[in-house]
Parts: structure tokens; C-alpha cells; sequence
């Protein structure tokens, strides 16, 4: 979620709801990410592992006709892949480490190129700052 560009605000263990069990017995429950983005769009995300599938059914059903103002989604470790964590890290990591001096020279590097170019193109003529090349291995 920290990656999602689309979200303008993020909260930990927030909203906190209650909600009325078949005995009618008051709970509280307390989602553990809530956004609101760019979109004024708000959504409330239960984090809990799929063998809880039961225990969020029964959350969830109870909340169905309470005007929450927002969309309650369950997130389990099916939605985790390790290349999307890889990608949400990569994300991050440039973000932490953005130059606007570099931006700007890449920017203007691309200066004057219209329609498709191939990658190697745009590198094609630059310095090899790591050295000379060996060739293929």
C-alpha cells in the first residue's frame, strides 16, 4: 500500500467499528490499514490468514447493512507473491532515494525522441561508467 500512488493517506489499526453477533452481543473490530485516495475513494483492509476466512465471513457479513462510507476488503497471504513484495520494495527504495538532478538529466536526455525507440538506443553513444566492455561470456 505504501507503493499504491493512488493512495493520498494511510492509517494503521483505524477504523475501529462495532458490529452486533447473531446472540446480539456488541463487538469492536479494528481494521489494520485504512486509505482514503486521490479519488476520495476510502477502504478499510482486514488483514488476517486465510484459515480466518470464518471469523472475517462473520465480521463482514454483520457490517453489510451498516452505512460505513467506506469498502471493507480482506487481505490474506494468497494476495502476497514475492515478486510483488519485490516490486513494492523497488518502488520504495526509489522514492527514498529520488534526485531531482538525476530526473532532470534523464528528462533532458530525452529531448527531440518521438515514437518508439528500443532501450539500447537511448544508451547508445553514453560513457560506460563501469568499464570497458569484455564482451558476451
Amino acid at each position: 500500500m505504501l507503493a499504491d500512488p493512488t493512495i493520498r493517506e494511510l492509517y494503521c489499526q483505524f477504523p475501529t467499528v462495532e458490529w452486533v453477533d447473531a446472540d446480539g452481543v456488541v463487538h469492536e473490530h479494528r481494521f489494520d490499514y485504512f486509505a482514503i485516495y486521490y479519488d476520495g475513494t476510502k477502504r478499510a483492509f482486514n488483514v488476517k490468514h486465510r484459515c480466518d476466512e470464518a471469523e472475517v465471513k462473520v465480521v463482514f457479513d454483520a457490517l453489510k447493512g451498516c452505512d460505513l462510507r467506506f469498502e471493507v476488503i480482506w487481505v490474506n497471504e494468497d494476495m502476497a507473491t514475492d515478486g510483488a513484495a519485490a516490486n513494492a520494495r523497488a518502488i520504495l527504495t526509489a522514492r527514498q532515494n529520488y534526485n531531482e538532478e538525476d530526473y532532470v538529466d534523464a528528462l533532458l536526455s530525452l529531448q527531440g525522441i518521438h515514437g518508439g525507440v528500443y532501450f539500447y538506443s537511448l544508451l547508445n553513444g553514453a560513457g560506460n561508467v563501469a568499464g570497458p566492455s569484455r564482451g558476451p561470456p
